[in-house]
């Protein structure tokens, strides 16, 4: 039988674009800051345009859950892995399933939206590669609960991974729910990803999160999203550390959980209930050229997935 896992985010075509460190600064925000917060739609929008007309531009599949599913596919066999999400019927939709269907990814129950354009991410990458991202958010919001594709997912997946991100929308949010209702606990992992510091200074999703969090048997971010979850649940702990080791203790419910903690190149960090932490300490290749570090964390998890099924 060949495993599964299931992938449920907001799909992306990524742009990105090398500029200098000013470039950044006259737009308002700050290298690597959470730009969402700090620039208007429209703002965001003719950021977007501009880099669209220059020649150096990159234009590659993105969204994070999008991300680990190719990642995954590097790994395993063919249609190892099935991404759920919402894209527009334009040429950057075409454009996501065919580069995902080509690395192997089942992209069959994707919904498409006419007249909504398929959501982009801009990354503004500085000669330090770290990257500025700026969202034009659109298709991917208007994903809705299908519960034949659903049950039919839970036939194939045995792994379920959800973004925080898909947290920000109820009818998103309803379509988690429904995978947790539905999962078989006998067979099914259901996997979260705290992605975003800043996406939990929006009460809603710290709200939903309160509902999913007990239910959640793998638990993964990094060290400043662990510190912002754990101000958002209003925690007095404030080290990343103590914060993940309390989650696992006391609000993540079901035997077995663990939560994973990665720190940039510092080691990764995992969790559990009855044991010490388990620190592993990262590679670090000696011939190696950093060209920036966009879908890293994604990465890391397509990862550890594929090493879930070997």
């Amino acid at each position: 039988m060949t495993l599964k896992l299931l992938t449920f985010g907001n799909p992306m075509v990524d742009l990105i674009l090398h500029v200098k460190a000013q470039y950044i600064q006259s737009l308002g925000v700050a290298e690597g800051q959470e730009t969402h917060l700090h620039l208007t739609t429209e703002e965001r929008r003719n950021i977007i345009q501009t880099a669209l007309a220059s020649p150096k531009l990159l234009r590659v599949p993105g969204g994070s859950a999008l991300n680990t599913a190719r990642t995954c596919q590097v790994f395993l066999p063919r249609k190892s892995s099935l991404f759920i999400g919402a894209i527009g019927d334009d040429s950057n939709g075409d454009f996501l399933v065919e580069q995902c269907t080509e690395a192997g990814v089942d992209m069959q129950f994707i919904q498409k939206y006419s007249g909504q354009p398929t959501s982009l991410c801009l990354s503004l990458v500085s000669q330090t590669k770290e990257r500025t991202l700026i969202t034009q958010r659109s298709a991917h919001l208007y994903y809705r609960l299908d519960t034949k594709d659903l049950d039919a997912c839970l036939a194939a997946a045995d792994i379920l991974y959800v973004v925080s991100f898909t947290l920000s929308s109820s009818p998103r949010f309803n379509c988690v729910q429904y995978l947790l209702q539905n999962k078989n606990p006998s067979r099914h992992v259901f996997c979260l990803n705290i992605s975003s510091s800043g996406l939990l200074q929006n009460p809603d999703v710290v709200t939903r999160l309160g509902v999913i969090l007990p239910f959640v048997q793998v638990l993964s971010g990094n060290q400043s999203e662990m510190i912002a979850l754990g101000v958002a649940l209003g925690f007095k702990e404030t080290k990343a550390c103590d914060i993940a080791q309390k989650l696992v203790t006391s609000v993540l419910q079901l035997p077995g959980a663990l939560i994973i903690c990665t720190n940039s190149a510092k080691p990764t960090m995992v969790f559990t209930a009855n044991a010490p932490p388990q620190i592993f300490p990262v590679a670090l290749p000696t011939l190696f050229k950093l060209e920036d570090t966009t879908g890293a964390g994604d990465a890391f998890l397509g990862g550890f997935f594929a090493g879930m099924y070997t």
